[in-house]
């Protein structure tokens, strides 16, 4: 059960990320395949992603890891 939760919380923070690193605004472009995003776009969500979880969701990830088993 406890990883059933803590791949939520990762699912949820990378499909947010997917959607900000697949939308360009400026020139207004959508890149939603994976399979055609190049090695920058690529590199780009992984740092995004990595930022994110750490800055954004720490909370969360200290309750999820200080919470005491029963």
């Amino acid at each position: 059960m406890k990883k059933l939760a803590f791949l939520k919380l990762c699912l949820s923070t990378a499909f947010v990320v997917y959607l900000v690193v697949a939308i360009d605004f400026f020139p207004p472009e959508m890149h939603f395949n994976l399979l055609e995003w190049d090695g920058k776009r690529l590199f780009r969500f992984v740092i995004v992603f990595i930022v994110v979880l750490f800055f954004c969701r720490w909370v969360e990830f200290e309750k999820f890891f200080t919470k005491k088993q029963k």
